[in-house]
């Protein structure tokens, strides 16, 4: 009997009866042996189970306490079951009869109630869950009698499907009075946004517009209209039979108006006239949409029709956009579900936070002694080879040391006791709010005469908890394993967070009740510092001063200020805010160790003008740890960053969450708000925040909750993305137990087949994108990919009811919609694709906001939890290799180097069309050659190089970056800065010779020369979206020393006459050794097998 599986009231015992209706079921030899139950842990269908039998026999205990076996489909769902259960053993008779019949109530009454595999007891309130999806931890259900609030009970079983935690963690962790506060008011927060959103229009939530910054046009987009400013469009019209009308459209026209000038023509198509004609336009201006062709994406929204980044991706490529009209009606909302309040929100807490001060506490302005803490002892300590272990111990700010760290004595590893105090050379007074204590286990070692210092494990705790209440007393802290190849003695760059298994180290610090002072007593004091000597009535600014505050405001986030420059920004720091954008620089002056200066910081910063939202972005990094300042960092950012680039930027501000201190903070409450009102923003928030739950942060588990309640009635749509990833994980499990390809490939087709799995793979929004649906899926089109990991292809049939009409209009554009595929896999970290993919995204649009359309093809890329994703899959493109392979032995072999340009004109045969591939793939050339260059993207090769059909060429797989390039016997095998081989240079000059061969070449470097220069313009950004990704934990990407590496390819310290010299100097490097890249291509098919046996798959 299992554990969590209390027996029934009544005083029978439980009984197995063999009776005629259910023996036949019962006898069936089960498929779920014990043996295979206790096999090892897995986050299959069943323990022990990647996938469950496709039938099984379920041991289903009814209220009476009577056992009976019935045999059930994986796929079948709880109804299912309880009714056909109900059916069967209503239907014995005689001897079989099963006992107790008539103490059974009718079937509505009870809910089933089983163990899942983290061991939690769960009922089931859901009963179109199918038995498959329920992850039990044997073959048992339970029919019991649900108590307390139903409605409750159904919110929490359905978050906990969303987020793969049952809440009754969440409530276990209410013991600890910062989570019993946070999980109280976020909730509240939750709440109000949701009923922010009800009250508004609801296509503004769901189909929120995808625009660009400016309404004002590139000059490659303002070269493709009309002598007067227009463009055209493809309307496809429906009617009692489907048409298709041409309009001319201004640049400077809302939708309305092109809805309007449809209409117009639909009534002219149907030869209405009069009064009718007039009605029909007018009332269809306001019942209907523009809907783009192929897509879910609408043009919602007052911005003019051409600042819609699908209308200007068409128009910069000399492309007409294709729209329909669709009713508004059409696009009905959810089913209003109301937020419903949690149990512990009306539940009078046990200890109110606000209560909890004490009121002999002292503020620390008045403890003017040294800070101290004792060092006790350490348990759980595993080392080898080492001669002692010592505590280091430090005061930081952010990474900055406030005073010089302290050492224990070195002691013997087998008695870990030190009963040390440490004496800082820091007034306690002075402790910033946002001080941390960063301690870490060190070991010596003495080797060749030299000793060897080196981190064994780290922990960092903040010296104020969540309330101003100052740590105190004996604390034992978890500590974590130190990183791969860190050299530093303390990382106070990691998370305050502990971990749950690791060394212990047991400290004791002051006893003094001391707290913080909250905002009034702070405003008070700061009122004082205004009146003292500190507060310096500055001289009238001069243009000078002006103009070396603005040189300090433009360098970049890693620069280093010297004393001189520190001290002339804080002397002028009233001058510094005719200069907002300088804030930073001046936060890096301040002396965070003086209370002083801290308190004039804070008058200042209530006088502080807006800043821009790349500066913001650069407030919310590891630097900038103080709380006040990251306070106004997020009102800005909520002020002024566009949802779009709200969207974009969500990466970095999930991560510098872990910078955060506390649960309940202002970025926390923005990135709720914001999620909860616009679906795009809370897609890509969600699926952020569920892969970082995978790395084990309770953080975002809590986070994650507050939002699925906020979301109400449209969970539901998160809920069937997270089902279709779980199925394809455990599917992917399951595949890779197989070693016969044949095996994989018809194991994939006959569970994929399934109706279960076909159920839960098809019409849902792509986790990827909300404008994209994956409708049917095409069984037959999915297939096992070659690599290592051994990927999932999925493909989908677009199911957009104009696609046939768009095929014949425009085989290409049809061609391009027909279908989506998406690459699952399991085994590789992703979020390194993830982050590089985004920041090419980035980069793309800094030139497009700069005049220049690269032509990028940055695919989307999602890492869905821990070492699990999947990615876009960009269609009709093939890897170089693939293309080269094509050409027979002399291409692959890389002596023929007109293969590439062979294959884009046979896909081009229209002059036209040839000119604009040839455009394509110079632009986008240009631009994934400069973007490699700066972010030091390593191991490119011919089979993560790939060309598409419209002659855009894009890479793809970013295992290494910022420089850490392969190595043989301690030689760098990237040797030049970037691919241009001479396969490139033929498409670039179409093959010819001569003065075109020269002026078509000259346009190219001139073109990588201008790109390289715009993104130079915006390094601090670059810069600040990697400083932001440092809580991460990235392999690649662990210190600022690895940004190092991108603060020198965008040479930040050169004026732009020496920048472009730089890069002149390099783009001649990458073409003069061109050919040791096309060498390193010759031997690509002998060391990568699989690559030539699927030829560019």
């Amino acid at each position: 009997m299992l554990p969590a599986v209390r027996r029934p009231a009544t005083t029978q015992k439980r009984t197995r009866q063999h009776c005629s209706p259910v023996s036949s079921c019962y006898d069936v030899k089960k498929e779920v042996s014990p043996a295979s139950i206790a096999m090892a842990p897995s986050s299959g269908e069943l323990w022990g189970h990647h996938l469950m039998p496709s039938k099984m026999v379920v041991d289903c205990l009814l209220p009476t306490g009577v056992l009976v076996p019935k045999k059930c489909s994986r796929d079948a769902s709880l109804r299912h079951i309880k009714l056909d259960l109900w059916r069967e053993i209503k239907e014995s008779h005689g001897p079989n009869r099963i006992p107790l019949l008539d103490a059974l109530g009718p079937p509505s009454q009870y809910v089933f109630v089983s163990v899942t595999q983290e061991a939690e007891r769960e009922e089931f309130h859901d009963e179109e869950r199918r038995l498959c999806d329920l992850k039990l931890f044997q073959s048992f259900l339970q029919l019991v009698e649900p108590e307390g609030n139903k409605e409750e009970k159904i919110i929490n079983s359905d978050i906990g499907q969303a987020i793969g935690v049952n809440l009754h963690e969440f409530d276990e962790m209410m013991k600890d009075l910062e989570v019993q506060d946070f999980r109280r008011s976020i909730v509240s927060l939750a709440q109000e946004a949701a009923q922010e959103r009800d009250a508004g229009d609801y296509l503004h939530y769901a189909f929120p517009p995808d625009v660009e910054q400016s309404p004002d046009l590139p000059e490659d987009v303002r070269s493709n209209l009309t002598q007067d400013g227009c463009f055209f469009v493809e309307m496809y019209l429906s009617g009692t039979h489907k048409t298709r009308c041409t309009l001319s459209v201004s640049k400077d026209a809302y939708p309305h108006k092109v809805i309007i000038d449809a209409l117009k023509n639909q009534a002219a198509a149907t030869r209405l006239v009069g009064d009718r004609r007039e009605q029909f336009i007018s009332g269809g201006s306001l019942k209907n949409l523009l809907k783009v062709c192929g897509t879910e994406e609408y043009l919602v929204g007052s911005y003019p029709v051409s600042q819609y980044k699908y209308v200007r991706k068409c128009l910069a490529r000399g492309d007409r956009p294709r729209f329909t009209l669709v009713a508004r009606t059409s696009l009905r909302e959810p089913e209003h579900v109301p937020f419903h309040n949690p149990a512990y929100l009306r539940k009078i807490p046990a200890s109110p936070a606000s209560l909890i001060r004490n009121p002999t506490s002292i503020d620390i302005s008045t403890a003017d002694v040294p800070f101290s803490v004792k060092v006790l002892g350490a348990t759980y300590i595993h080392v080898k080879d080492v001669d002692g272990i010592y505590v280091r111990c430090g005061v930081f700010y952010g990474p900055d040391v406030l005073c010089p760290p302290l050492d224990t004595a070195v002691v013997d590893y087998v008695s870990l006791k030190w009963n040390q105090e440490l004496v800082f050379d820091i007034n306690i007074r002075n402790l910033p709010r946002s001080a941390k204590l960063c301690v870490s286990i060190c070991t010596t070692r003495r080797k060749k005469r030299e000793e060897q210092r080196c981190m064994n494990s780290w922990g960092n705790i903040a010296l104020f908890d969540f309330r101003g209440n100052m740590m105190k007393d004996k604390l034992s802290l978890t500590l974590n394993p130190s990183p791969n190849d860190f050299a530093d003695l303390l990382n106070p760059l990691g998370c305050t967070d502990t971990s749950n298994e690791g060394p212990c180290l047991e400290i004791e610090l002051p006893k003094l009740p001391l707290h913080f002072p909250d905002e009034i007593e702070y405003e008070i004091q700061t009122r004082k510092i205004v009146g003292g000597s500190s507060h310096i009535q500055q001289d009238p600014m001069s243009g000078s001063i002006l103009d070396e505050i603005r040189s300090l405001a433009s360098r970049d986030p890693l620069t280093e200020l010297s004393e001189q420059e520190k001290e002339f920004l804080w002397s002028h720091r009233q001058h510094c805010l005719s200069v907002p954008n300088a804030l930073p620089r001046l936060l890096n002056a301040v002396k965070w160790n003086s209370r002083d200066e801290v308190l004039e910081l804070y008058r200042l910063l209530g006088e502080w003008p807006s800043v821009s939202p790349e500066t913001a972005l650069e407030l919310l990094d590891c630097k900038y740890a103080d709380p006040m300042v990251r306070s106004f960092a997020c009102q800005w950012l909520d002020q002024f960053l566009s949802p779009e680039k709200f969207a974009l930027y969500m990466l970095q501000l999930v991560q510098t969450l872990k910078f955060e201190p506390y649960l309940d903070n202002p970025l926390t409450r923005l990135l709720l708000r914001r999620a909860l009102l616009n679906r795009r923003i809370g897609q890509v928030f969600f699926w952020h925040m569920k892969s970082e739950m995978s790395f084990g942060n309770d953080r975002f588990g809590l986070m994650l909750e507050a939002f699925c309640r906020g979301l109400c009635g449209h969970l539901k749509d998160i809920i069937r993305q997270v089902e279709a990833m779980d199925k394809l994980f455990n599917l992917s499990e399951s595949l890779m137990s197989k070693r016969d390809n044949a095996d994989r490939l018809t194991l994939l087709h006959e569970q994929i087949g399934s109706k279960d799995f076909l159920e839960a793979l098809q019409n849902l929004s792509s986790p990827l994108s909300v404008s994209t649906v994956l409708g049917t899926l095409d069984v037959e089109s999915c297939k096992i990919m070659d690599s290592a990991k051994r990927p999932l292809w999925l493909s989908w049939k677009n199911p957009d009811p104009l696609l046939d009409l768009l095929q014949r209009d425009s085989p290409s554009t049809g061609n391009l919609l027909r279908s989506n595929e998406i690459i699952f896999k399991n085994g590789d970290d992703l979020r390194q694709d993830m982050l590089t993919l985004q920041v090419i995204t980035i980069m793309s649009e800094i030139w497009r906001s700069e005049g220049l359309d690269m032509q990028m093809v940055p695919y989307t890329c999602l890492s869905t939890g821990r070492r699990v994703g999947i990615i876009e899959v960009v269609r009709h493109a093939r890897t170089i290799f693939h293309i080269q392979s094509l050409g027979g032995t002399t291409a692959t072999m890389q002596f023929n180097n007109h293969q590439l340009h062979s294959w884009i004109k046979e896909h081009n045969t229209d002059p036209r069309d040839y000119d604009k591939a040839i455009e394509a793939f110079t632009r986008s050339c240009a631009g994934y050659s400069v973007a490699t260059f700066i972010l030091g993207i390593g191991d490119r090769n011919p089979g993560n190089i790939m060309v598409n059909e419209a002659g855009q060429i894009f890479h793809i797989d970013f295992g290494h970056f910022l420089g850490h390039f392969k190595k043989k016997l301690g030689i760098n095998r990237e040797r030049v800065p970037f691919v241009l081989t001479k396969d490139f240079c033929i498409v670039i000059t179409k093959g010819k010779s001569g003065e075109e061969k020269d002026r078509l070449w000259g346009n190219f470097v001139q073109l990588c020369t201008d790109s390289y220069l715009k993104l130079r313009k915006h390094a601090n950004l670059l810069i600040t979206l990697f400083t932001m990704m440092l809580a991460s934990e990235i392999p690649e990407l662990q210190s600022i020393d690895d940004i190092a590496y991108l603060r020198e390819r965008l040479a930040v310290e050169m004026e732009e006459s020496g920048a472009r010299d730089y890069f002149n100097r390099i783009f001649r490097s990458a073409l003069e050794d061109a050919w040791t890249k096309k060498v390193d291509w010759f031997f690509f098919p002998w060391k990568h097998p699989s690559e030539s046996k699927r030829r560019g798959q």
